[in-house]
């Protein structure tokens, strides 16, 4: 491992990045450097933004993909190699996602997934706690039964995305299912 990887990885735990963050950001540096066969440390200002329009126009990459890898290059030039690389965000502004509205089901589609679609009691309950409390997959596999507060009809995430807790609804017909 190169001493600049080193010193960036370290950067990124210090700042309390996660481990997917480290990852990905460490990933777009070294995208940077097998792109022009060199160090990064050796890149110029301008080739970096021939590098962003190159990810913006030929490799087509998504939005979030785009505001990752300005996110990873700018805390590279920085924190490594304390070099100002602000022109980046008027060069390749933060790009916002496009919003996607969720699909929301008839009441007869609902009824039909979860007695034709899920016949096994326990496939069930979990489908139906995921889509009852909106809850992510992680968050629904992490669940214990003490999370569910009957008398409040809540259930307790915890640690989920982002590290945090949160509340979300528990509804009378799930409470009744996962009783059954």
């Amino acid at each position: 491992m190169t001493t600049l990887r080193q010193q960036f990885i370290r950067e990124l735990v210090l700042r309390g990045m996660s481990p997917r963050t480290q990852e990905a950001y460490v990933w777009q540096v070294y995208r940077l450097a097998k792109h022009y066969h060199r160090s990064p440390d050796q890149i110029g200002d301008e080739e970096l933004k021939a590098f962003l329009f190159h990810l913006i126009n030929e490799l087509k990459l998504s939005r979030s993909t785009l505001n990752q890898a300005v996110s990873a290059l700018r805390s590279f030039y920085r924190l490594v190699l304390h070099r100002s690389v602000d022109y980046l965000e008027e060069f390749v502004p933060r790009m916002r996602p496009a919003i996607r509205r969720p699909r929301v089901y008839s009441a007869e589609e609902l009824e039909r997934l979860f007695t034709v679609g899920c016949p096994h009691l326990k496939h069930r309950a979990f489908l139906m706690t995921v889509y009852g409390g909106g809850l992510r997959v992680s968050e629904a596999c992490h669940l214990k039964l003490e999370d569910l507060h009957r008398s409040r009809m809540q259930i307790r995430v915890v640690q989920g995305k982002g590290r945090k807790d949160r509340y979300t609804l528990l509804s009378p017909r799930l409470l009744e299912e996962l009783e059954t």
